[in-house]
């Protein structure tokens, strides 16, 4: 039987907007790739009037946050080899959503990229 030792942790995040639900589910689809924040599932926000405005996200929590996060933190120079492995690792998950026909984009302009491009907090070097 599962403990909560062999359980990731979990965050559940909303999104809003006319578009939530396809988006909701281009991250479940794009789950399978080892960059990429995994998405367990999500859950439809109905209203009065049925119609479904948002959703929930249930997804692994990235304990260092996105990759522009642990980047802005960082007050020192890193060095080269992790800087090259953060660099393929980007270069793998592009390739991936470019397989999945999605073209990444930044969030609301702030300087975050969403979730899809976080740095993966169990990833090894190659």
């Amino acid at each position: 039987m599962p403990t909560n030792e062999n359980r990731p942790d979990i965050i559940i995040l909303k999104i809003d907007g006319a578009r939530a639900l396809k988006e909701a589910s281009f991250y479940v689809k794009l789950t399978r790739h080892p960059h990429v924040v995994r998405t367990f599932g999500f859950v439809l926000d109905k209203k009065r009037d049925n119609q479904s405005n948002s959703v929930m996200l249930v997804q692994e929590y990235a304990p260092e946050g996105s990759l522009y996060d642990l980047l802005q933190g960082c007050h020192t120079t890193l060095d080269e080899n992790i800087l090259i492995e953060i660099l393929l690792q980007i270069t793998d998950a592009m390739i991936f959503l470019a397989y999945n026909h999605v073209v990444h984009g930044e969030g609301e302009g702030d300087g975050e990229s969403d979730s899809a491009s976080r740095l993966h907090p169990h990833s090894h070097p190659r």
